[in-house]
């Protein structure tokens, strides 16, 4: 997986090298990117300020997060199996939120 200036997260074929996907939907250059521990899924942060969850197999954008006035510095998911699709998200003062995907709830 890459991230990109050019507004998009690329997925590729780690033995081959070949491009499976390109995710398109950001405004601005993407800074993060992250799979879930499964693969299923890919999370990715822009400087158009959203955070977007994205299906790896099709590609489709599942679900965007724009309600952050300031900046996110890094997304990534919670590895511990207690909380199912959970995403860590810092901030530029420290602050961390976790966040579950399918009902966009601010976990704590």
């Amino acid at each position: 997986m890459s991230r990109s200036n050019d507004k998009t997260v690329r997925l590729w074929d780690a033995v081959t090298g070949a491009p499976l996907q390109t995710l398109k939907g950001h405004s601005d250059w993407v800074s993060s990117v992250a799979f879930s521990p499964n693969s299923k899924l890919v999370v990715s942060r822009s400087e158009d300020k959203t955070v977007r969850l994205w299906d790896v197999a099709t590609g489709a954008l599942l679900q965007t997060l724009e309600a952050y006035s300031y900046r996110v510095n890094s997304v990534a998911f919670l590895l511990d199996g207690k909380v199912i699709d959970a995403l860590f998200i810092l901030n530029k003062w420290g602050r961390i939120s976790f966040l579950e995907f399918r009902e966009g709830l601010k976990l704590i």
